[in-house]
């Protein structure tokens, strides 16, 4: 369930410089050691935090396009909460988050870096960073108020990793006004990825998936926990189906015997399994093959019939047109000679002169 909005946060991140991390749609596990009282007259909408910064990439205003490194430096953050309720990060609406401004604007917000040694400040450096929203806590006294846990980690400035703490800041919200109930801060070590993850190679996607992995465990843990106090709660007051002990539908009475109740559960989890397999991946698959060759069978019906309608009228058509056109010749075998005899006229005569002179001359003699 959770694993694809996970996994479409890290494509997306690997192009962002900044990232809201939801609140997540499961509800914890129910705590009943924590009981949020809200103090009275709590009216905090504001305050700031220096991060120190001793290894971060220093943008001077000498040169602000190249940093400059081993310069110890600090972080200024403002989280101000302003009049319509939001909180925003030095002058930044961070939360709640507008996804129609998200996708029309890019989600940017900017810092000033002070110089530790004389207290100089740089012109505003855009952030690379990630906000949580943790599981909200309610009100014993008051369910209408809440205090809403909130996570600040800066990943890096202008695309260049850093170390720094986390500020957790939780917001106190009611029904007509949000607060900051206080800040606290967690150091870089205990921070997700902090150990794990190499500064040298895509720093601020792998303290991403760092933290998108730690609250998918987290989330996971509390499902498991939320399970466990239900199965308790069944145990108790439940029979194997939710039915309660004793009520109209008796199950073959198979609660006396502990063999016999374990091979029962059993073959329940067997049966759901299939039941789970044959209605979400072979039937499914089943009636895509079935609608595919449905699909193919209508094509080639459809591609059939208009074949033939176009051989039958076009080609028809072609036909019609070229037996108007021929002539034909008939000729018989007694026309066929005087076809082929040529009519020249006979060759000249022909007399021999010399022999008629020779005839005359022995007649003379």
């Amino acid at each position: 369930m959770y694993l694809a909005p996970a996994l479409v946060a890290c494509a997306l991140a690997s192009r962002a410089s900044a990232f809201l991390l939801p609140l997540e749609v499961t509800e914890a596990a129910e705590r009943a050691d924590i009981q949020v009282t809200p103090p009275p007259g709590v009216v905090m909408t504001g305050g700031s935090v220096d991060l120190d910064c001793p290894d971060c990439p220093y943008f001077g205003l000498e040169n602000p396009t190249e940093p400059q490194f081993g310069v110890d430096s600090k972080i200024q953050l403002d989280f101000v909460i302003d009049a319509q309720n939001r909180l925003t990060i030095n002058d930044f609406p961070v939360f709640p988050h507008e996804m129609n401004a998200a996708a029309s604007f890019p989600f940017v917000v900017t810092t000033r870096q002070i110089k530790t040694e004389d207290g100089q400040e740089t012109d505003p450096v855009q952030m690379d960073f990630a906000f949580e929203t943790l599981q909200p806590i309610k009100s014993v006294q008051d369910p209408t108020v809440t205090v809403l846990p909130t996570r600040f980690t800066v990943l890096g400035l202008q695309g260049h990793p850093v170390k720094v703490d986390t500020i957790a800041i939780d917001l106190l919200q009611s029904p007509d006004q949000t607060a900051i109930a206080r800040f606290v801060r967690i150091p870089f070590e205990q921070t997700p990825g902090a150990t794990t993850c190499d500064p040298s190679a895509k720093w601020s996607l792998c303290r991403l998936r760092a933290i998108i992995a730690a609250r998918l465990q987290n989330i996971m843990s509390a499902a498991k926990a939320r399970a466990h106090g239900a199965k308790g709660w069944m145990k108790d007051g439940k029979g194997c189906h939710g039915k309660k002990f004793g009520g109209m539908a008796k199950h073959h009475g198979h609660h006396h015997h502990m063999g016999s109740w374990h091979r029962h559960h059993r073959f329940h989890r067997l049966g759901h399994i299939l039941h789970q397999t044959l209605r979400f991946f072979i039937i499914p698959a089943l009636l895509g093959i079935i609608g595919g060759l449905m699909a193919s069978a209508v094509g080639m019906l459809v591609g059939q019939m208009i074949s033939y309608l176009w051989f039958r009228f076009h080609r028809r058509g072609q036909r019609g047109s070229a037996n108007a056109r021929v002539v034909e010749f008939i000729i018989t075998e007694d026309e066929k000679d005087p076809l082929m005899t040529e009519d020249i006229p006979p060759p000249p005569s022909y007399q021999d002169l010399e022999a008629g002179v020779e005839a005359i001359h022995d007649e003379k003699q």
